[in-house]
């Protein structure tokens, strides 16, 4: 005889199996606090949307050059998701002797490299393995030039330029975008000179992401990887 109401103490432990249960049919208001453990958490469930109230870093792109290239960019990068963020990047110019430039872009996924005179505004100081002072510095300049005089490809094994670097508010049109960074490059006088300091942006324009080359010739490797860093 089917029954449409059973009383619960009619129901046995363990009695209601997954073949009674629709799809979908149990809400969160029946779960125990606390009770999910990690066992029950499938691998790769946890993704970047569900955790974006998380302090921490959010991987956003990575570009990566293994042969000659005018420029290796990273674009579409900044957005007012996030006010801070971080780049891991090491390089190598082909041409002995070669800097390595950065721009800020514009433009979003199919940027260009912006280029304003009387912009970019930075100075940067440090030492190299002789102990003597290094430094690389600018009033007036479209572009950062990052240390001097690099060892190209074909002198040493890559990379030439290592470094990290921070981004402040590139997006926000009311204030001057910022940097900070520290890096590291082997010079062509067989140095190793290591450089950290600031630069800013004396533009109100709003930059969505940046882009490496070098002075003369070309990037020969490249790995740049930046990261969003969560405003909480």
């Amino acid at each position: 005889m089917s029954k449409t109401t059973i009383p619960t103490g009619g129901i046995t432990a363990d009695a209601i199996n997954s073949t009674l249960i629709a799809d979908n049919a149990i809400d969160s208001e029946h779960y125990t606090d606390g009770s999910i453990d990690t066992a029950h958490i499938g691998d790769s469930q946890a993704t970047s949307a569900k955790t974006s109230g998380v302090g921490g870093m959010v991987h956003l792109a990575t570009t990566t050059v293994t042969s000659n290239t005018t420029s290796c960019a990273l674009d579409n990068v900044f957005s007012s998701t996030y006010d801070n963020y971080m780049c891991v990047f090491d390089a190598t110019v082909d041409q002995n002797g070669a800097d390595l430039i950065m721009h800020y872009r514009t433009g979003g996924s199919s940027g260009s490299n912006f280029t304003t005179s009387n912009t970019y505004r930075y100075a940067f100081i440090g030492s190299d393995n002789s102990g003597n002072s290094e430094s690389g510095d600018s009033t007036n300049n479209n572009k950062w030039q990052m240390g001097h005089g690099t060892y190209g490809d074909e002198n040493i094994d890559p990379p030439g330029v290592h470094g990290v670097i921070f981004f402040n508010s590139p997006t926000v049109t009311n204030t001057q975008t910022t940097w900070t960074g520290t890096f590291g490059n082997y010079s062509n006088a067989d140095e190793i000179r290591q450089f950290s300091g600031a630069g800013r942006l004396v533009n109100n324009t709003n930059m969505t992401g940046i882009a490496f080359s070098a002075s003369t010739g070309d990037v020969q490797n490249f790995t740049g990887r930046m990261y969003g860093i969560v405003n909480s």
